[in-house]
């Protein structure tokens, strides 16, 4: 049937990958979900070829990784006979093995085609932010040196010469370049499923601004596949006011807490989800020791859940910060997910009767609040 019909009820993705192992696994992903996928179907070298087969029910996003590495290939799958051949070139070794698949080509999806033309400006992009690194790499690495060595005074000597300006005003022509590209990608396809698919696949979190692109989109757009993923991740409404998500938590000795019983015995909780390689998370850690120095014994806790995916990672930032208070990994993504985090760091405040006082104040802002309630 697949190779009589001129319209598939299927698709059908014959892969070759030079130099790959046989019995090496390859995974088919979900892409463009602003979260992390599991493989949705796996398949096996064979004699240097793999196969996957479903279908559905519009073109989608994948990509399609080799199991034993980093790296990914992205296609658009549509009902159809996609082939894809190349040679993947494998760097490192062990668990640092990462595929490059620049060499590979993919035929048979008339939506990837589309695909590769719409997202072209990205190559354009790429190729500026290249050129404006070769350009800016002396002055770069003397204000990187100065910053290393916290020399403040040879910071304030470069950034008078000519050679930084210069660089500061290619840095933002580029950003407001791609900014403008961004938006063109996004509102010059707001009439199809396309519109929303741009957002997700060249932005990595939404802002307002965001909002205002999705309510251009049509309804059938915005009621999409891709159009209700952008609407699940835009920034939601302030949930002051509102009952704190009820959830339990894992202690690192495998014992559980239920929030009720966090908030036992405290007036106010802190909220605080942060993770080990957040640069803005470790910023605020001076400042809620602080809040908890001096309101920890009048009745304000702080309740800390890292999505630290490495747990020693995590373990050790608690034991490096000196994190006296309680402190949680969210493993699987669940606590995040009721409180919909999307960017951290995120605080919430709250009452002895579970009700959110104050939504993602940080810093002054926070301590301020909590300085008034705490009277």
């Amino acid at each position: 049937m697949l190779s009589c019909s001129s319209k598939h009820n299927s698709f059908i993705i014959k892969g070759e990958f030079d130099g790959i192992a046989d019995n090496t696994k390859i995974e088919l992903i979900p892409g463009a979900t602003m979260k992390e996928e599991k493989p949705a179907a796996f398949s096996e070298i064979k004699n240097g070829f793999f196969t996957f087969r479903d279908t559905v029910p519009e073109p989608r996003f994948y990509y399609i990784k080799i199991a034993d590495g980093s790296g990914y290939l992205p296609v658009m799958v549509e009902n159809s006979k996609i082939f894809i051949k190349g040679a993947p070139v494998a760097t490192g070794s062990g668990d640092q093995r990462n595929y490059d698949f620049s060499s590979v080509i993919i035929r048979g999806s008339a939506s990837h085609d589309l695909y590769l033309k719409k997202m072209n400006f990205h190559q354009e992009l790429d190729s500026l932010y290249k050129a404006n690194a070769k350009n800016s790499e002396e002055i770069s690495q003397k204000v990187l040196q100065a910053r290393k060595d916290k020399d403040n005074a040879v910071l304030v000597s470069l950034s008078k010469t000519d050679e930084y300006k210069a660089m500061v005003d290619r840095e933002k022509i580029f950003f407001e370049k791609v900014k403008n590209e961004s938006t063109n990608a996004v509102l010059s396809n707001k009439d199809s499923w396309w519109g929303p698919f741009m957002m997700l696949n060249t932005m990595s979190y939404f802002t307002e601004e965001q909002r205002g692109w999705y309510n251009q989109f049509p309804k059938e757009v915005q009621e999409s596949y891709y159009g209700k993923i952008v609407k699940e991740n835009l920034p939601r409404e302030s949930w002051e006011g509102k009952t704190a998500a009820d959830f339990t938590a894992t202690r690192e000795d495998g014992s559980k807490v239920a929030f009720k019983d966090l908030l036992a015995g405290h007036k106010y909780i802190l909220l605080d989800f942060w993770a080990s390689w957040c640069a803005p998370c470790k910023k605020e850690i001076p400042n809620l020791k602080e809040l908890y120095n001096e309101y920890g014994s009048k009745g304000f806790t702080i309740v800390s859940i890292s999505i630290d995916k490495d747990a020693n990672a995590w373990k050790n930032a608690v034991k490096e910060n000196k994190l006296v208070w309680e402190n949680f990994r969210d493993t699987d993504g669940t606590i995040a997910d009721a409180y919909k985090v999307k960017l951290i760091p995120t605080m919430f405040l709250i009452d002895n009767t579970g009700k959110i006082v104050l939504d993602n104040k940080i810093g002054e802002e926070l301590a301020s609040h909590l300085k008034a309630l705490m009277k």
